[in-house]
């Protein structure tokens, strides 16, 4: 698998430490799965709502089970929900708007972690695959089944943990799974992310990335945005895109575990804020 990884892509996997207190489960960044630390499976509910500056509100619900096989491999399955979301209605002039939707399904996942912890330094690559259950109208899924591989690597320095994470894919729904896009492409794309997480005072966890995603390809792009009062809102054309993003996490207390994001997408000009309550519906019993 690391030969196979060598390529160059968020679902995706860094690990966010906030939800492990107390918990015994971490998330995999990309994946929006809970990843057992223990030997055995978890499983959880995350309810996110988030504000697009490009197409507005949303609420998504996203179900998913984790499975740890030993301390090397674990692999993760969810499927988004979205009880509400904007997005294009095209009129019988052929004029576009925004409007709102309820009870659309997103892209199931499925990846596959190995963890490697040399001294000094830890290692997973991650093979993660879509199915094709999105609503390509809505600009949620794009018909297919796509992949992704990608390689992150960090190193522990004190409340400092830096980080990287190279890859390759060709569907964006697998590239940064916990921002809410406006858009999902299909086609050949390389990522690259860098940052850091901090280790904050009562437990809490922050997170600081920069992320650089480039078509390789030719692509197709599925947007939710469209014209509003005769303005063109800010849509992806060719799946380019760059930015930064926040997340700050909480420790899991009696099985919920809370979190707040920002996402700048500097191509796009869009602004993703979000809040996130993750319900942890079971954790493994240590081995």
């Amino acid at each position: 698998m690391a030969v196979l990884l060598t390529g160059t892509c968020r679902l995706p996997a860094q690990v966010s430490p906030a939800a492990a207190h107390g918990s015994g489960v971490i998330t995999v960044d990309d994946s929006d799965a809970p990843d057992p630390v223990r030997v055995g499976w978890s499983a959880s509910v995350a309810s996110s709502f988030a504000h697009d500056s490009a197409s507005g509100w949303s609420l998504l619900e996203t179900p998913s089970l984790g499975i740890r096989f030993n301390r090397l491999l674990s692999a993760d399955a969810s499927l988004p929900y979205y009880a509400y979301v904007n997005a294009v209605r095209t009129g019988r002039k052929g004029n576009t708007r925004l409007v709102g939707h309820q009870g659309a399904l997103g892209d199931a996942a499925i990846a596959g972690h190995l963890t490697l912890e040399p001294e000094f330094l830890s290692y997973t690559a991650t093979a993660a695959f879509t199915l094709p259950t999105g609503d390509q109208h809505l600009g949620l899924g794009t018909g297919r089944l796509s992949y992704n591989l990608n390689n992150h690597l960090e190193r522990n320095l004190g409340p400092f943990t830096p980080d990287l994470e190279v890859g390759v894919g060709d569907s964006s729904a697998l590239i940064r799974r916990k921002t809410r896009k406006s858009y999902t492409s299909s086609g050949l794309l390389g990522f690259l992310q860098a940052g850091s997480s901090i280790d904050l005072p009562h437990k809490l966890a922050l997170d600081l990335e920069a992320y650089e995603q480039l078509p390789l390809g030719a692509q197709i792009v599925y947007s939710r945005t469209a014209r509003k009062k005769g303005a063109l809102l800010n849509q992806a054309s060719d799946a380019e895109d760059n930015g930064v993003s926040v997340e700050l996490g909480a420790p899991a207390v009696r099985r919920l575990a809370l979190s707040a994001s920002y996402s700048h997408s500097i191509r796009l000009d869009d602004t993703t804020v979000g809040l996130s309550l993750a319900l942890l519906l079971h954790a493994p019993v240590g081995h």
